[in-house]
């Protein structure tokens, strides 16, 4: 009997898309068994939390000061993004995500 092969599909699916659906239905094709296993993105959780804090302090901050933290916030989370290879950022034009954007 031959051995059963298992793949395995880790992700965040947040949202799922038409793109995770494909490479499910592929991998079935390759697979016998294929576990999707839900993920989080901890970095992602940990950025959300420190957006949450500010939310939380803003009332002793201050507008100013809470504006100030959530933009330098935010200029780090692109920076992470770009790092990642920018699949988190979004742009205006639809044709930023070039492959000389991806290996800048």
């Amino acid at each position: 009997m031959a051995a059963e092969r298992t793949g395995v599909y880790p992700g965040t699916f947040d949202p799922v898309t038409s793109g995770h659906m494909e490479v499910v239905r592929r991998s079935l094709r390759l697979v016998d068994r294929l576990v999707i296993g839900p993920a989080i993105n901890i970095g992602d959780y940990l950025i959300g939390l420190g957006y949450r804090l500010v939310n939380s302090c803003r009332g002793d901050l201050g507008a100013d000061v809470a504006s100030d933290i959530v933009e330098s916030m935010s200029q780090a989370h692109l920076q992470l993004c770009d790092g990642q290879g920018a699949e988190m950022a979004w742009r205006d034009h639809p044709d930023w995500w070039t492959k000389a954007t991806l290996l800048r």
